[in-house]
């Protein structure tokens, strides 16, 4: 719909948000989460990628603390970081990582998972040469 220009982005994420904690499916939310992604990054104008990425980011964080459901929850694990664009959420995972970040703390992280966090941790702004060594 948002290829198409029948749905804004920023009408999708907000359906997004609304709908999917409804969805009782693990499957939906994998590919609704996916689509987003790819509706976010590819048929969004740039201007508006960071704050919807975010949007995205700050919901899924908020039902991986939610979620009971194991599948769910390896889902999100996984949906959350390809949402960790900007530096702010990339410094969540990070802590994540390290163990720190609060409603994560505890949270393990899959051998792929550690890894994506610390791609992307190098693309980090704010942390020096010897950090990322």
């Amino acid at each position: 719909m948002v290829r198409d220009a029948k749905m804004t982005s920023d009408k999708h994420v907000e359906t997004i948000v609304a709908a999917l904690p409804q969805e009782a499916s693990d499957s939906l939310w994998d590919r609704v989460l996916e689509e987003a992604y790819v509706t976010i990054n590819s048929y969004t104008p740039r201007k508006f990628r960071a704050e919807l990425n975010s949007r995205i980011f700050n919901f899924i964080y908020d039902q991986v603390v939610k979620q009971k459901e194991d599948n769910r929850v390896t889902i999100l694990k996984n949906k959350l970081l390809n949402f960790a664009i900007s530096q702010e959420h990339k410094h969540v995972v990070l802590r994540w990582l390290r163990n720190e970040e609060g409603h994560l703390k505890g949270l393990e992280l899959t051998v792929g998972q550690k890894w994506r966090i610390i791609s992307k941790a190098f693309t980090l702004d704010d942390i020096t040469i010897e950090q990322k060594e």
